[in-house]
């Protein structure tokens, strides 16, 4: 047996062992028998299992697959959610206090008009993304600045990059219609 891996080429022998170093690699950093959920799809498994456990008296449960998210960080903040549910078109900034051209576009989301109150105007930041899944959903905020507008109808369209006052407003007007 050891005189056939002596045989191989050396090339064929770094493939073999890398190989079996990324599936142990694999298995090492996997925890267990996981799925993937939604936080918010977790949260009320993880309530069942804990009345469950309380009641029985075997206690050896395992520890929770993810760490969970606060409910402060899972929904709206409430002025985003009282627009939203008074139907306004809502425009938010996702930006980067660092950024220049971040800079550039709040002050150009600033300069749009509220349309008498019909248009409810937000930014914060990428750390607080997740508090927004509910409006921004598939839309894919990937980077800073990202202005997203969510019309009265509820669909909403995202644009990233540098935005001018006249591009932001365009887009207002076109959730308005």
């Amino acid at each position: 047996m050891s005189q056939t891996i002596q045989s191989l080429p050396r090339p064929v022998l770094i493939v073999i062992v890398g190989a079996a170093a990324a599936v142990a690699l694999m298995f090492a950093t996997r925890k267990g028998n996981e799925t993937t959920t939604s936080p918010s799809a977790q949260a009320p498994a993880q309530q069942s299992t804990t009345s469950t456990q309380a009641g029985s008296a075997n206690h050896t449960a395992k520890p929770p697959a993810a760490k969970p998210v606060p409910a402060s960080a899972r929904t709206l903040p409430a002025p985003v959610a009282r627009a939203v549910q008074a139907h306004k078109v809502v425009v938010i900034l996702f930006w980067n206090p660092a950024g220049l051209d971040d800079h550039a576009v709040r002050r150009a989301l600033a300069g749009v008009s509220t349309r008498h109150g019909r248009v409810a105007k937000f930014a914060d930041t990428m750390n607080h993304l997740a508090r927004y899944t509910r409006i921004t959903g598939m839309q894919a905020v990937t980077q800073t600045p990202t202005i997203v507008v969510v019309g009265r109808n509820g669909k909403g369209q995202a644009t990233s990059g540098f935005q001018d006052t006249a591009t932001v407003d365009q887009l207002v007007v076109d959730a308005i219609s």
